[in-house]
């Protein structure tokens, strides 16, 4: 029988700015802002399956529709549930095994996902589908293993798979953001490179790899690469977010303050949205710390101060304003901070530098 239906997997999210989230723990002094495509929740990977044959009959069409439709709407459990019974009629039926590892991913059971991932491969080595879900899943793993991952992408991207969201394009950019979280830098930039040669007008691709270069300590065409981008969004906050953070490490801390102030005004301008709240937390207490290197202690204070009204728990801000009381000499009020950065978490998401700064300034 042949049927056509679409799942769309509303979990996975294109990894570009961390704050709380992916690479943070390569940042020194700095929190990325929340990219505003993630908080739409807009996905780099769907399974759409256009008219695929299912090895099912006629009256499990309904089932497969329960499938799907639970998938959809993020009802992962029904999800597991259905396709279990679809997968109990045919156990060869790979695409349900491959919903099936989407659904147990999505709910947190990366193991048991990816093992189902593993049936759908088994069953159908030539199923690209499986192999894209499968690298960016095990990626997302504590233990996962990098070269299985990397050629997880390559299968997938030289698969041609039916879904357009798994199109070669889409599987490049991911790759490369894979490679970049894993300072693969070398290997990143040929993924973007190959990327822009397809597709030169994708704003994100070259802000990803301007951040590449960035990594790579080559200011002078990371600058290039934000600047183009800016060129081709000039509303969107990425491009400028990235190029205030460079020219942090150039100690250029006025043109970071000016990137900064055009950031937190396009932010401002969508304030009512609940969604940005976070964002503009962050915006601030860049903007602060880049007042602080700058030396203006009393306007990084007042950003930071505004950044923690906007999110009481954001770690970062808490340190930076402690950095800000050790310029000033107020250990006191430095120590406090430190303590609240500790206990919001600071270690868990940053690293170890609050715990030195405690040991150094504060009397335990």
């Amino acid at each position: 029988m042949w049927t056509c239906y679409t799942i769309m997997d509303k979990n996975y999210r294109i990894p570009r700015r961390s704050s709380k989230r992916d690479v943070i723990n390569n940042v020194r002094n700095l929190q990325f802002l929340i990219n505003p495509e993630k908080m739409k929740y807009i996905s780099i990977l769907s399974l759409v399956l256009y008219c695929c044959s299912v090895s099912v009959s006629c009256q499990n069409k309904n089932l497969i529709t329960k499938t799907v439709n639970a998938f959809n709407a993020g009802d992962y459990q029904n999800c597991i549930k259905y396709a279990n019974q679809l997968i109990e009629e045919d156990p060869s039926d790979y695409i349900s095994w491959t919903i099936k590892g989407q659904a147990l991913c999505n709910s947190n059971k990366q193991k048991a996902g990816i093992d189902a991932l593993n049936k759908a491969i088994q069953i159908n080595p030539n199923y690209p589908d499986a192999y894209a879900y499968r690298a960016v899943f095990a990626s997302k793993m504590m233990n996962f293993d990098t070269q299985q991952v990397i050629n997880d992408f390559n299968v997938a991207i030289k698969g041609n798979s039916s879904d357009p969201k798994l199109s070669d394009l889409n599987l490049i950019k991911v790759k490369g953001n894979f490679l970049t979280s894993i300072n693969f830098l070398t290997q990143a930039l040929e993924e973007y490179n190959k990327y822009l040669e397809l597709d030169p007008t994708d704003y994100f691709v070259w802000v990803y790899r301007g951040r590449v270069f960035r990594k790579h300590s080559n200011p002078g065409l990371a600058i290039a690469d934000f600047n183009h981008a800016i060129s081709l969004n000039p509303q969107e906050t990425f491009a400028y977010e990235e190029r205030g953070f460079l020219y942090i490490d150039l100690k250029q801390f006025a043109q970071a303050v000016d990137d900064f102030d055009t950031l937190i005004d396009l932010i401002e301008s969508g304030k009512g949205d609940p969604e940005f709240a976070d964002a503009r937390a962050f915006a601030y207490n860049n903007r602060g710390y880049a007042y602080y290197k700058f030396g203006d202690a009393q306007k990084a204070l007042q950003d930071i101060n505004q950044s923690l009204q906007i999110l009481p728990t954001n770690s970062y801000a808490y340190r930076n304003r402690a950095l800000v009381y050790i310029m000033q000499g107020d250990e006191v009020a430095a120590c406090k901070d430190l303590q609240k950065a500790s206990d919001h978490g600071f270690s868990n998401k940053y690293g170890n530098e609050v715990n030195e700064l405690i040991k150094k300034h504060c009397k335990i």
